[in-house]
């Protein structure tokens, strides 16, 4: 993926990223999933980004959930 527009973060917010998604299977009935992201903090919030993380990181861990709880009902 490359670049971000909208999303769980708003429409008014475009930030530059990259990553990528990997699954490995666990059983014949789950897998792992592992989430490698990288993005750029705009200018304007440079100052802040050490505080940003922990938001972001937030952000893209209620993604990973709402993600395997939609897998899962899926899955049924």
């Amino acid at each position: 993926m490359q670049g971000s527009s909208g999303g769980s973060l708003g429409s008014s917010i475009n930030i530059a990223n990259r990553g990528q998604i990997r699954f490995y299977r666990k059983s014949p009935s789950s897998c792992s999933v592992k989430l490698t992201i990288s993005y750029e903090v705009p200018d304007v919030l440079a100052p802040f980004g050490s505080a940003l993380t922990p938001i972001v990181e937030g952000i893209l861990a209620k993604d990973l959930q709402r993600f395997a709880d939609l897998a899962k009902a899926e899955a049924v």
